[in-house]
Order: C-alpha cells, then structure tokens, then sequence
C-alpha cells in the first residue's frame, strides 16, 4: 500500500485521496478512486475551492490517473463537502450519477437560506443551544465553495 501526500492505494483497484475542508471542525474529507474496465469511478469530489481541486488532481496523479481518466463521478449525498465540485466535474464532461433521493431535497440545497432554516430546526428539535440555533438559523449568504 503506498501513501501519498493526498493519496492512499487501498489496493484491489481502490484508491483514498484527502480533501481538505474550508471550515472549522473537520480537516478533510475522503474522495475513493475505483479502476475498473471503463475507467475510474470517483466517490465525492469535495467542495468548489482552489486546495480542493488541487488537491484532487494531485491525489489521482498519485494514484496514475487524471481526471481525463474519470468516466464517472457519484456522489453519496447532498452536502458541499461530498458534492460541492461536482457542477465543475460535469462540466468537465463527467458524468454524475446519485441517488434519485437526493432530487427530494435539491430545492433545499439550492436555496442556502432554506437549508439553514431547516438546520436551526433540526438544532432546536435535538437541543442544540439557543444562541446556536439563531445563529445557524439567520441564513448566512452561500459560500462560494457550496458549489
């Protein structure tokens, strides 16, 4: 198994490229590389930054590949650090593929303001701090790594 700074081979085909996050917290989130006869397949692609990208792009040169070697890009969910880059991609000429769950809650996605109404919901509903529920709640402008 070889290591590299943004990539791990997993073997049997299966690669781990590290993408790093825009905001507090978490310090990355992991993207899979998958070889098979038609090409890669890429699990998540991280949020729309500059280091996210390169970040990308250097982890699958780690692994030998490019993202002319990508022949499609699923993505597990609707959050921007799992599919914040994916409109980039496919604009790229890779295909997305998702569940057909995630058409439910676009129009959440799409709409910043709507999404943080319903996470100050979901913070009040599970105890979360008042001052953290107004403050989640107040509709922050989209950031540009959302995607």
């Amino acid at each position: 198994m070889s290591v590299g700074t943004y990539a791990t081979d997993l073997g049997g085909g299966v690669g781990l490229i590290r993408l790093p996050l825009p905001f507090p917290g978490l310090r990355w989130t992991n993207a899979y590389v998958i070889r098979g006869d038609a090409g890669i397949t890429l699990v998540d692609c991280g949020v729309d930054d500059g280091p996210t990208r390169y970040a990308l792009e250097q982890g699958l040169d780690e692994l030998g590949a490019g993202l002319e070697d990508v022949a499609t890009l699923i993505c597990t969910h609707m959050h921007p650090d799992h599919m914040g880059m994916a409109h980039r991609l496919v604009a790229e000429g890779i295909p997305l593929v998702m569940h057909e769950s995630a058409l439910d809650v676009q129009e959440n996605y799409n709409d910043w303001n709507i999404s943080r109404r319903h996470l100050g919901k979901l913070a009040a509903e599970h105890g979360a701090p008042a001052e953290f529920v107004t403050r989640t709640a107040a509709g922050d402008p989209r950031p540009d790594w959302a995607g």
